[in-house]
């Protein structure tokens, strides 16, 4: 896994740009690194194919200020993703629902703060929306930190003593904005763990 990892690394287009420019790691060019962190949709070379993208439904979430463990370029990855879905495929606008943060709140770049909640409401509003016919497509594309958690442990205090935890695998879980934050009721904010996210 860690190979095909590498192999995919070396074919990104900032790191043949990096080679042909002879650059070094020390090198601190703000034009060229830029240039390599965001690779532009023109530089992917990505050809649109037999795809109607008006029957394209997306979520694109994208979480840049996670207080415990901040990451940066989260937010820009999954606009790449939406410039992508927009002007390659042809996705309408109005068909993309956007979560980037690092605001809690309303955003005012028309996007909602990717908190554990509005993740979940915009999860769902794709299983109670009407115009999503049978045979479309529907892209959910997360930029952000993700945990894996022991299920015994994860569960330890969560579920009454009855319940039976241990046939459960680990669960694997996206980390929302305000992760480990109380609620106005008192409650840890948890992680999303994908048995949260089952739609039927």
């Amino acid at each position: 896994m860690c190979e095909a990892g590498v192999r995919r690394t070396q074919e990104l287009p900032g790191v043949s740009l990096a080679k042909q420019n002879e650059m070094t790691e020390d090198s601190d060019s703000p034009e060229v690194n830029e240039e390599m962190r965001h690779p532009t949709v023109e530089s992917l070379q990505i050809k649109r194919k037999d795809l109607d993208g008006s029957r394209v439904w997306a979520i694109l979430i994208g979480v840049d200020g996670d207080p415990h463990y901040p990451l940066h370029g989260c937010v820009s990855d999954a606009e790449l993703m939406e410039k992508c879905l927009v002007e390659v495929l042809g996705v309408p606008r109005n068909r993309i629902q956007r979560l980037f943060g690092p605001t809690r709140g309303e955003t005012t770049d028309g996007s909602i703060s990717p908190t554990r909640a509005n993740i979940l409401k915009t999860l769902y509003s794709l299983v109670d929306n009407a115009n999503i016919l049978p045979g479309d497509n529907t892209i959910v594309y997360f930029a952000g930190n993700g945990a894996r958690y022991d299920a015994e442990e994860y569960y330890r205090n969560r579920v009454p003593p009855e319940v039976s935890v241990a046939s459960i695998r680990p669960l694997n879980a996206l980390c929302p904005l305000d992760r480990a934050a109380r609620d106005d009721n008192g409650p840890e904010i948890l992680d999303i763990t994908r048995n949260r996210c089952h739609f039927t």
